[in-house]
């Protein structure tokens, strides 16, 4: 991060060096403060911690699914009969209905 710090600050002084802006000694800015030490890593999980949560939930879900198992509902039976579709029209003559003998007829 230093090294970006410095090439910025190089850059602005060299872009105000070509406008000729001439900053004195005591004008310049502070040097950038040392960069923070790198965190301190502790020691990292095991490998196969992992495979040992894994194996846990594993354990956990087995033993759930053996203590209440799901299982589809069973199929209910339908009475068909009254599903059933008629394959022929039957019209009530009416009262105002011509007779039966007049009209068109299949041939």
């Amino acid at each position: 991060m230093s090294r970006l710090l410095d090439a910025l600050k190089r850059a602005e002084e060299a872009r105000d060096r070509a406008r000729g802006i001439v900053r004195p000694a005591s004008e310049n800015r502070p040097a950038a403060p040392p960069p923070a030490p790198p965190p301190v890593r502790g020691r990292s999980p095991h490998p196969f911690l992992a495979l040992g949560l894994a194996g846990a939930i594993f354990a956990a879900t087995l033993s759930a699914w053996h203590a209440q198992p799901w299982r589809a509902p069973a199929k209910g039976k339908i009475d068909a009969m009254p599903l059933k579709l008629e394959r022929e029209l039957k019209m009530k003559n009416g009262p105002a209905a011509a007779p039966a003998d007049q009209g068109t007829r299949r041939p």
